[in-house]
Formats: C-alpha cells, sequence, structure tokens
C-alpha cells in the first residue's frame, strides 16, 4: 500500500566547514556563529513541506485522464468557432493550474516567493562575501564557488550551510527550469498553433483592394499577440540556456521580476529569480491568450457592426453621388452646347470669310468712288461759283451754257452720291455682322474655357465622390466576406484540412442569377442599354449585332424599362453560354451604377445570413445535451407559433397515464 505521506528526509549535517589547511597549522577553526537550533528546526521543516509538496503535486500533474487538446482538435473539423476558443480556454485555465501546482511545489504550501528569497538570499550573500565575488550570473560561476569550497588548498574559511544552501537551490532551480516547466510548454505551443489556425482575421493587406480598419486593427493585434506569446512561451527555455553557457540578467526580465529583484537586493544572484520569471512568462503568455479569444469572440460582432454602419455611411453617400453626378452633367451638357455653337460660328464665319474679302474689296472701292465723287461735286461747286462771281466779265452765252452744264453735272452726282453712300452703309453693315460673329466668337471661347475648367473641377470631384463611393461598398463587401469567413462551418472545415478558407453558398448560380437580373431590372432605369454593351458574351457577338439586339428589344414602346432589362438579360443569357453573377457586376461597375451594385451584393447576401449564424448554446452544457435542447428550442417554437396545441398534449398524455 502507498504511503499518504513520505518518508522524513535526513537532515544535511549543519557542522561548520573546516579547511584543512587550518588543521594543519594547529590554529583553532574558523567556525560561523550564524547558527542555532531555532534556524535549523526551521531548515528541517522548510525541506520536509518541499519533500511533501513534490511528492503530492505528482499525480495530478502527470497522470491525467483527460483528452489533450490535439485529441479534442484534431479528431474531427470543429462544430464551431466558439467550440474551439471553449477548448483553448479550457487548455489556458489547465496551464494555469498547472503553474499553481508548480509553484506550490516550489514555495511550499501557503508560501510565496517572499519566503524563498528571504530563505536563500542572505546565506548566499554571505558566501559571495567569503570566496570575493561579486555575482553568480552563471552556472560555472556557482560550479566553481561550488568547487573552491571543496578544495582543501582553499585559504578561506567557508560555512558549511550557506555552501549546502547553494547546492541546494542550485539544484532546486536546475530541477524545475525548465524540466518541470516543459508539460506547460508544450501545451502553450499547442495553443498558439491552433490560435494562429483557427482565430484568423481573413484580411491580407497585400491582396485586398482596400482598407479595412477593423480587420487590419485585428491583424495587427493578432501578430503582436503571437509576438508576445512565442516569446514568453521560449523565453523559459532561453533563459534556462542562458544561465548554463552565459550570463543572466536581470534587465532582460519583465517588470515584476525586476521589482522582486529590488525589494530582495538579488540582483547578483539572478538564477533566484529565474523560477519567478518563467512563471511569470506563463502567466503573460496565458493573459495573452485570453484577450485574443475574447477580441476573437467579438470580432463577428464588430464586423457585423461595420456592416451596419457601412449600409449606412453609404446610403448618405449615395446621395451625394446622385448629386455629384447631376451637377457633372449638367456642366457636360453646357460644355457641349457651347462646343456645339462655337463650332456652328466657326462653320459659319468660314463660309463668309470669302465673302468678307469681297466686301471689304468693294467697301474700298466705294470709297474711293465716293470719295472721287466728293471730289468732283467740290470742284464743280466751285467753278459754278466762280463763274457766278465773273459773271460781268463773261459773255452771256458762254456763261450760261457753262453753268447749265455744271448743274446738270452736279444734279446728276447728287443723285448718285446716295446711291454710292447706301451701297456703302450696306458694306459695312456686312462688315459689321461678321465682326459681331468674331466677337461672338471670341466670347463663346471665353465662356467655353470657364466652362471647361468648372466641368473639369466637377470630373474630379465626382471622380473622388465616385471613388470613395466605391471604396465604401467595397469594403462593405470586404467586410461580409469576412463575416461570412467569420461564420461560416465550411471555412472552418476547410481551415481544418489545412485548404484556403472560402465560403460555399447553398443557392444554385441560376436561381442567384435570377434573382440579381430582376434586382437589376428593377433600380438601373434606362441604363440598361449601356450596361448590355458591356456584358460579356461567348461566343462574341459585333458591336452591329448588339445594336440590332438593343433595336430589338426597345421597339415596344409601351413596354416598361425594367421589362426591356429583364428582356435584354434573358436574350444575353440565350446568347451567352457562360452567364454569371460576375459578368452582371462587372458591367455594372464599368458604367459607375454603383448603387444598383449595392442592391445586387445586398440581395446575394440577404438570403444566406441565417445559413451562417452561428448556433450559440451554454457554456455550462455538455456536448452529448446538445440535441436534446435542440429538441426543447424547436418545441418551444412549434409552441410559440401555434402549431401544436398544448392543452391537447396534456390531455392526450393525462390519458396515456390513465390506461
Amino acid at each position: 500500500m502507498k504511503k499518504r505521506f513520505p518518508e522524513r528526509r535526513a537532515v544535511s549535517d549543519t557542522r561548520p566547514f573546516v579547511s584543512p589547511r587550518s588543521s594543519k597549522t594547529g590554529r583553532s577553526p574558523r567556525v560561523s556563529s550564524s547558527w542555532s537550533t531555532k534556524s535549523d528546526v526551521s531548515n528541517n521543516l522548510d525541506k520536509l513541506s518541499e519533500s511533501f509538496s513534490e511528492d503530492n503535486e505528482e499525480m495530478p500533474f502527470f497522470q491525467r485522464n483527460k483528452r489533450s487538446l490535439s485529441d479534442i482538435l484534431e479528431a474531427k473539423p470543429p462544430k464551431s468557432l466558439a467550440e474551439v476558443r471553449k477548448n483553448l480556454l479550457q487548455s489556458v485555465n489547465r496551464m494555469l493550474d498547472d503553474l499553481s501546482r508548480l509553484e506550490r511545489a516550489y514555495y511550499g504550501f501557503g508560501k510565496t516567493s517572499q519566503h524563498e528569497f528571504r530563505k536563500w538570499v542572505l546565506p548566499l550573500q554571505r558566501l559571495l562575501d567569503t570566496v570575493q565575488m561579486r555575482e553568480m550570473r552563471s552556472a560555472l560561476q556557482v560550479e566553481d564557488i561550488l568547487r573552491l569550497a571543496n578544495d582543501p588548498s582553499y585559504k578561506f574559511v567557508v560555512d558549511t550551510q550557506s555552501v549546502t544552501k547553494l547546492q541546494d537551490v542550485f539544484t532546486k532551480v536546475k530541477n524545475y527550469v525548465p524540466n518541470r516547466f516543459s508539460a506547460i510548454v508544450n501545451e502553450g505551443d499547442a495553443v498558439l498553433n491552433y490560435l494562429q489556425k483557427y482565430c484568423l482575421s481573413f484580411y491580407d493587406s497585400e491582396t485586398v483592394e482596400c482598407v479595412f480598419e477593423t480587420a487590419r486593427d485585428y491583424e495587427m493585434m493578432r501578430q503582436r499577440w503571437i509576438a508576445i506569446i512565442r516569446q514568453n512561451i521560449d523565453n523559459i527555455n532561453k533563459m534556462a540556456d542562458t544561465f548554463k553557457t552565459n550570463y543572466l540578467n536581470t534587465i532582460t526580465m519583465s517588470l515584476n521580476t525586476q521589482e522582486l529583484s529590488t525589494k530582495f537586493d538579488c540582483g547578483s544572484l539572478p538564477f533566484l529569480l529565474m523560477f519567478p520569471e518563467a512563471c511569470e512568462n506563463v502567466r503573460m503568455a496565458c493573459k495573452m491568450v485570453k484577450i485574443w479569444l475574447e477580441t476573437d469572440g467579438n470580432y463577428a460582432t464588430f464586423l457585423k457592426n461595420d456592416i451596419t454602419e457601412l449600409r449606412r455611411l453609404k446610403e448618405q453617400k449615395l446621395n451625394g453621388l446622385r448629386e455629384a453626378q447631376q451637377k457633372y452633367h449638367q456642366a457636360h451638357y453646357k460644355v457641349v452646347a457651347v462646343e456645339q455653337e462655337c463650332k456652328d460660328l466657326e462653320k459659319e464665319l468660314e463660309n463668309l470669310k470669302k465673302k468678307e474679302e469681297l466686301l471689304v474689296v468693294d467697301e474700298e472701292c466705294l470709297q474711293n468712288d465716293v470719295s472721287e465723287m466728293k471730289l468732283e461735286m467740290d470742284i464743280k461747286q466751285f467753278r459754278r461759283d466762280e463763274l457766278e462771281r465773273n459773271q460781268q466779265t463773261l459773255n452771256p452765252e458762254t456763261y450760261h451754257s457753262t453753268v447749265e452744264v455744271l448743274n446738270n453735272e452736279l444734279r446728276h452726282y447728287n443723285e448718285a452720291f446716295p446711291i454710292f453712300k447706301k451701297r456703302q452703309e450696306s458694306i459695312q453693315l456686312k462688315l459689321e455682322f461678321i465682326k459681331d460673329k468674331k466677337q461672338e466668337l471670341t466670347k463663346l471661347c471665353k465662356s467655353l474655357s470657364e466652362l471647361k475648367f468648372e466641368h473639369s473641377k466637377m470630373e474630379k470631384y465626382k471622380q473622388r465622390v465616385e471613388d470613395s463611393f466605391d471604396n465604401l461598398v467595397k469594403k462593405r463587401h470586404l467586410a461580409k466576406h469576412i463575416y461570412l469567413l467569420k461564420s461560416s462551418h465550411d471555412a472552418l472545415e476547410r481551415v481544418f484540412h489545412g485548404l484556403e478558407p472560402e465560403y460555399r453558398k447553398s443557392k444554385g448560380n441560376s436561381d442567384i442569377l435570377d434573382r440579381v437580373c430582376s434586382v437589376v431590372a428593377r433600380s438601373i432605369s434606362n441604363d440598361w442599354v449601356r450596361m448590355y454593351r458591356n456584358l460579356p458574351f461567348h461566343p462574341n457577338r459585333g458591336e452591329a449585332t448588339i445594336q440590332s439586339d438593343i433595336e430589338a428589344t426597345s421597339s415596344s414602346i409601351r413596354q416598361s424599362t425594367q421589362h426591356q432589362c429583364l428582356l435584354a438579360f434573358q436574350r444575353w443569357r440565350r446568347f451567352h453560354t457562360r452567364a454569371k453573377v460576375n459578368d452582371v457586376k462587372e458591367a455594372l461597375r464599368k458604367i459607375r451604377r454603383f448603387d444598383t451594385l449595392e442592391e445586387v451584393e445586398d440581395e446575394i447576401t440577404a438570403k444566406i445570413q441565417d445559413e451562417v449564424e452561428e448556433e450559440r448554446f451554454p457554456d455550462f452544457m455538455d456536448e452529448k445535451l446538445i440535441p436534446y435542447y435542440k429538441e426543447v428550442q424547436r418545441f418551444d417554437y412549434l409552441v410559440a407559433t401555434n402549431t401544436i396545441d398544448l392543452a391537447q398534449i396534456k390531455r392526450s398524455s393525462d390519458l396515456d397515464w390513465i390506461i
């Protein structure tokens, strides 16, 4: 029969160590005066407590009948991500329980690290002073001190109890770190591996088309948690290797361990801090795992909230997009109208160019004729006036005949001058008309330049709004995709088998395409013509054939645009042997109908939301009771919907009992 309590161990010899050199000289040996019966008893009781803790700790720590984490998660694909997180959390709690048992075995029942430091620090510091060494940062230094203490030629007197305590604590630390932590370290490695495998963000910053802040931040936190957990798990073995082959330094330890070092003044004895540091590493790793599990559990909720928020923002931006598009189309119409006016004026002026040249020549000729006529009239008027002044000296007949000729000529000039003047004014009016046309063209060109500047400004603004809306649509689509992957059992099963995670839709492609065509036909209006031109065809159809298809579809004026769009879709699906939903979505992107594209995305994902909702059961429920729990839920649902009559069931059950 196995004994309940361990046998009492022999108490180590407490007699002072006497150097052989002192015995040869004949002088009495130098004995430490720090010993007392009370301290010997306390030391023996501590060792007895350690022995009892170690013997009682071994049974639950090393002999478990529970299934390991690998047995649970490698046997079959997990039913849900919540089940994976539950198993990982249980594994973390087991690690913490193992750590608590390990601390009880190391420190003793009801004791902490403070009792341990008070027990070892002072004797070891006295030993350092005796051997005239400043520190023990390496296992080689400790072994040198033990070798010197057993060296007969060593000239200093060494306290036997201090040497014994150094030997005890050195052996104790070597036995516990890292050997006794191996099970915890292995469990931590397994937990980290499964965390990396199942608790994914499904976000790759190098491949996504847009930045999704929630997924990006979670992925960044994942990488940081992986680094922290890996560092704390590896630090246990690394610390033991450093102490064995190199020098151990408290600077690289955690803050709590450094506070212990400062409090008990054991910076020169860093190997005493190895066990507390290893415990701190395990606790920090478990803390990060719990934070990761909690965040991963809330990740799907955050995604769902983001989808709702992005939908609200989409509706706001859609109004801004329509307003920007309307302003852009107005500016574009003005530019086109003014450009057409400029072209018409330029064409008209081009036709008037030769006529203008002839008019200029005619104007110059008429100007010369009018000038000559005026000159002739002035000359003849002057001659007539001169004759009238010299009438007394002239022959009357000659005078009258000359005056009559001059008057006839002046009368002729007076009659002809208005005609020439009128012709000149007519030519000037025509030239003035051409000049006004040129000025009008100049003004139109200036106005066109301003309108083009405004059009370019509106185009850039519209492009920014469209890009922002497109980015919002892509971000919402990415959020839905990640949410489906995070909630889908199919994706979890593919992760279990090491495949690329994806969501398999249960609906057939034909059914989805029918619903997508109906959604597009309801909202696209007259833009179905542009969409039809951008739809792919296999085998290819030429532009003329596509144009004839559009004319044939829109030939009936009485049909609504929705019906015409449905007819166009029927024709496309009849002639395109590879019709897919993605073809329709790509055509909508090309014509920049993002509002209709968003409705298509909503229609695709609306009917599959219920399929991916994760089944939640109480945490305390055993897996064997879940089928019965489902039956109870189904019964409650049938009663709530009045599908079954509860009173009738009670009466029938009473009759059965009576029978």
